[in-house]
């Protein structure tokens, strides 16, 4: 199943792209330089939380642990919300993140946002897979998680990007 294009927010600029971590930015922006490959740093998550400065974002929010094909995967232990192919660090201050050229943290998305999370979740549930995956057949539920990773990986790659945003404050 791929993910069609205009799914959230344009993702045609992400195909083929290989995302900079936000350590990356971070590092470069610390550095004076512009982000690249080559800054490389790591960065202590612990510390990005602990600063106040960024705050644990989560890709597919948590408000979708309702969602039937998202409860059935969690059921399964195939989902997990916290993983971190489903989080990301934001920066809460704009001046920040404008900086980054990367969204603001918000604690409530903009609907745009959940509404094209929600589109693609119900398209993944609606699918052959998810229509196979409702019935009990395990593979086609194996495949519904991974499907439903791939997009929160392009979706966290888009945010990373400065493709996506989850709230838009003035620039």
């Amino acid at each position: 199943m791929n993910i069609p294009s205009g799914t959230l927010i344009t993702f045609t600029s992400l195909v083929g792209v290989a995302a900079f971590s936000v350590a990356r930015k971070i590092t470069a922006l610390r550095s004076g330089q512009r982000s690249s490959a080559k800054a490389s740093k790591a960065i202590d998550i612990e510390a990005l939380n602990g600063s106040g400065a960024f705050k644990l974002f989560h890709v597919i929010p948590l408000r979708f642990s309702g969602h039937p094909m998202i409860a059935l995967l969690v059921d399964r232990g195939l989902f997990d919300f916290n993983e971190l192919r489903n989080t990301l660090m934001l920066p809460v201050d704009q001046e920040l993140a404008n900086k980054m050229q990367i969204s603001v943290y918000s604690d409530d998305p903009l609907l745009a946002y959940t509404n094209g999370i929600s589109a693609q979740l119900e398209r993944f549930w609606n699918s052959t897979e998810g229509v196979a995956a409702r019935a009990g057949d395990s593979s086609a539920i194996e495949h519904i998680a991974k499907e439903t990773y791939r997009f929160a990986a392009t979706v966290r790659a888009g945010l990373i990007n400065g493709d996506v945003f989850v709230d838009v404050k003035e620039m």
